[in-house]
């Protein structure tokens, strides 16, 4: 009994692989839609069988020698192995029976180097330029197999193989070659194939559907003129359709300013796909991949030098389709992205008021306008005690200074005396100081520290809260203050970049700002952090929450249990998962709770959790309000949704915004009310109000939901 169940959990998680490696292909990760693509492929038996044990060998490789684990559902060690296997059965002569065993022993060969040859681009590409490998593993393999085909064969394109269903029907001569292109994707050139992998993109996402089209329309017109032949169209135009999708679509948020990227760079792939292919025909080989690895990756990387994301929005968190970061940037960082700002938290601890903030006087001007003098004043607004005339007097010197960022020490200065009180130093303008590299092209910059006090050296990564020095009054400083800001390089003195504080409070009101630029005379508060608030949520890995629910939005009242199990997935992210089919992931971080997303249905304890509790930010005995978007799925079903998203690049769809207020009780409980609106244009509409209990020993113990003052939904633990 045992054996059987250890056997199928092991076999589960290979075959999610095994379907993964095809999907991720179309930058997916749906099981059924790698099925889809793995019938595909099977339209050219020998191509599609040499795919199948490629994928298997890379599968067993990555596990058996420790690259990953046997319960790994992705196919990222395994979609470079599919791709050189296809293309190994694709260019295969099969010119005797007795080659079917070098056939075989080449695929296990090829699929054994090629993973090893993955994993060793994916660290290097993601440590050295922050930067997928995509397919650059599948592209020297295949080149390195043609050449090999080319030596013992002396020829390559001039094989046929037999093609189950040879569908041939009287088609646009533009709609014939768009298949047999999409079908090249995965070594089909065929309408069958090309029909399949169409099908598969268009169920996958829509808007990477429509993008397919566009970026092989534009490549299609490009070359319409040219001396190329039909051939040489079809095997450049997977380039420029993928270029389309990868760019319009998956590492940018879909928007018209990324769909005119992606029409620019489709012409661009086919420039550049055909002007190697006469380069290429020397060694009689195709060009393969290269056009579409090399005009991604370039711009990738152009794009996050910029010194704001923005127009379009360069996609710094996962997601399964286009239409999903769609939904996730509208509703999650349209705050921040629609001035491309990047989010920086307070370097330090307490209360600290600005004193001199953007465009201020008398030195946040010009290039160096965006930046932040912080100091400590007391109920009296002074800045000092005793006479203020010793630097120790001042209320912030030697206070600790926190890195307000994860990044790397660039650039240190620590040798340079304070100044005395109303004196100061033009030599040495910024005084002792630390640089941090925020990006490629972002820096972050703490200055006018005390002399002797910085804790890091060059080279070192620091974490956001780490103590890095202490504030003090050297440089241009007559008094005791804390500097900081974003800039363009490492030298101080560069242009400053626009920034966003995040996750703070505002002394004297109950504001909590999730992001926000203070202004000059805020006195600001960092969130405290609360280490144990993932322990007083009941959210660690593998706890269970059971609710007893009751639904009364129907006709007749229903009641029914709902359990909540908390998940880990390979890359770290936790989730509740509901026995309803529902799921949200979350995250905990300096003191705040947040849900990511929901998956599911409505009317459940788990939907009311992420209308009511989407962000809670744990403050002791303190009344404070917030408001956060919400993902707009949680007040439309999944086909108005659908439709809904795949226009939202074009019209920003309406927004659901949530504003809440938590109050502590003298039993210890916080109640959390929130009042849910519809906003769509300049029009405000109110839709639900929730009330929400939370206790720090018992975690959450009530949730209702109520529309137009009516209850809807009461869960209620057990």
């Amino acid at each position: 009994m045992n054996m059987n169940k250890n056997y199928n959990n092991l076999l589960l998680p290979i075959t999610n692989s095994f379907l993964h490696s095809y999907s991720i292909i179309l930058f997916s990760n749906n099981r059924w839609i790698g099925l889809i693509l793995l019938l595909a492929t099977l339209n050219t038996p020998i191509v599609g069988l040499c795919g199948v044990i490629g994928t298997i060998t890379a599968i067993l490789i990555a596990r058996l020698l420790n690259f990953t684990d046997w319960k790994d559902n992705s196919g990222f060690h395994s979609f470079n192995s599919l791709l050189v296997s296809l293309g190994i059965g694709y260019f295969y002569p099969g010119i005797a029976s007795e080659s079917w065993l070098f056939l075989l022993f080449f695929i296990i060969l090829s699929s054994v180097i090629t993973t090893m040859l993955s994993i060793t681009l994916s660290q290097s590409f993601r440590s050295q330029l922050a930067l997928p490998s995509l397919s650059v593993p599948f592209v020297i393999m295949a080149v390195l197999t043609c050449l090999f085909y080319n030596e013992i064969q002396g020829t390559l394109l001039h094989h046929t193989h037999r093609i189950l269903i040879n569908w041939n029907p009287a088609l646009q001569n533009w709609f014939s070659i768009y298949l047999k292109s999409i079908g090249g994707i995965f070594f089909q050139p065929n309408l069958i194939g090309g029909l399949l992998i169409a099908l598969a993109i268009l169920l996958h996402s829509r808007i990477a559907f429509l993008l397919s089209l566009i970026g092989f329309a534009m490549g299609y017109l490009f070359l319409l003129n040219t001396s190329f032949s039909e051939l040489s169209i079809i095997l450049a135009g997977f380039n420029f359709i993928l270029t389309a999708i990868a760019i319009g679509g998956v590492f940018f948020v879909p928007s018209v300013s990324s769909f005119l990227i992606a029409a620019i760079t489709s012409c661009a792939g086919a420039f550049i796909g055909l002007s190697l292919e006469n380069a290429f025909d020397i060694f009689d080989i195709p060009v393969l991949a290269i056009p579409f690895n090399f005009i991604v990756l370039t711009v990738i990387y152009a794009f996050r030098l910029r010194t704001k994301n923005l127009h379009p929005y360069f996609i710094d968190f996962f997601s399964n389709t286009p239409e999903e970061s769609l939904e996730y940037y509208y509703s999650k960082i349209t705050k921040i992205s629609e001035e491309g700002l990047y989010p920086v938290y307070l370097p330090f601890n307490g209360e600290w008021t600005v004193t001199q903030g953007y465009n201020d006087e008398p030195t946040h001007k010009l290039q160096w306008a965006y930046a932040w003098d912080f100091e400590v004043l007391d109920e009296n607004k002074s800045k000092f005690k005793n006479s203020g005339t010793e630097q120790k007097d001042f209320y912030c010197f030697d206070k600790p200074v926190i890195a307000p960022i994860n990044g790397t020490v660039v650039k240190i200065i620590n040798n340079i005396e304070d100044n005395p009180i109303n004196h100061i130093n033009t030599k040495d303008n910024w005084g002792n100081l630390i640089v941090l590299q925020y990006a490629p092209n972002i820096f972050l910059l703490l200055c006018h520290l005390k002399k002797g006090s910085t804790k890091v050296v060059i080279g070192q990564y620091v974490k956001t809260g780490e103590i890095i020095a202490h504030c003090g009054n050297s440089g241009r400083s007559a008094i005791p203050h804390l500097h900081l800001q974003l800039q363009t390089t490492s030298e101080p003195g560069s242009p400053t970049i626009k920034a966003n504080i995040v996750n703070y409070l505002i002394k004297n009101t109950s504001d909590f700002m999730h992001s926000g630029i203070p202004e000059k005379d805020d006195t600001v508060v960092s969130l405290k952090p609360q280490l144990r608030l993932q322990d007083m949520l009941k959210f660690n890995l593998n706890n269970t929450y059971m609710f007893k629910v009751t639904d009364y939005s129907g006709k007749d009242e229903k009641t029914f249990d709902e359990k909540w199990t908390i998940k880990v997935d390979l890359w770290g992210n936790f989730s509740i998962v509901s026995n309803k089919e529902n799921t949200s992931n979350f995250t905990i971080y300096n003191g705040v709770f947040s849900l990511l997303n929901f998956r599911g249905t409505h009317n459940t304890a788990l939907y009311t959790l992420n209308l009511g509790f989407s962000r809670f930010p744990y403050v002791e005995e303190k009344a404070i309000n917030w408001s956060k978007k919400l993902p707009i799925n949680l007040l439309f079903s999944r086909f108005p949704k659908a439709v809904i998203n795949f226009f939202s690049f074009i019209i920003p769809p309406p927004e659901l915004i949530g504003k809440y207020i938590a109050n502590h009780k003298a039993n210890g409980d916080i109640h959390i009310d929130g009042t849910i609106s519809v906003l769509f244009g300049k029009h405000i509409s109110p839709k639900y109000t929730t009330h929400c209990i939370f206790n720090p020993e018992k975690g959450i113990i009530q949730m209702e939901l109520l529309e137009k003052g009516n209850l809807k939904l009461k869960a209620e633990k057990v």
